[in-house]
């Protein structure tokens, strides 16, 4: 990887921190900062704060290059076997009147 520094700090949730050490997966979470600026850049993304819940994988607020809200999903290594996925975060989805 790249030895430039991301812009936006990377921080895991103690659980997916775990499981990412018991699946051997150290070099992820070692490398996840620039994966995450590789990704900023690559996808026109501003990645925003993490949730600290998450449970199974790096997941955060993010801003799409048009400014709409999105959340995304960043697991690894033998996590998830290097998968991403972007949705629409649940501030950014239509609503329902009655």
């Amino acid at each position: 990887m790249s030895t430039s520094a991301p812009r936006t700090p990377v921080a895991l949730s103690p659980v997916v921190r775990n499981k990412a050490l018991a699946a051997g997966a150290a070099d992820w979470i070692e490398d996840l900062p620039e994966l995450v600026a590789g990704l900023e850049r690559d996808w026109q993304i501003t990645v925003g704060r993490p949730y600290d819940d998450a449970t199974e994988a790096f997941v955060a607020r993010a801003t799409l290059a048009g400014g709409s809200p999105a959340d995304g999903t960043l697991a690894g290594g033998s996590l998830a076997g290097g998968t991403l996925a972007a949705a629409p975060s649940p501030a950014a989805r239509p609503r329902c009147s009655s």
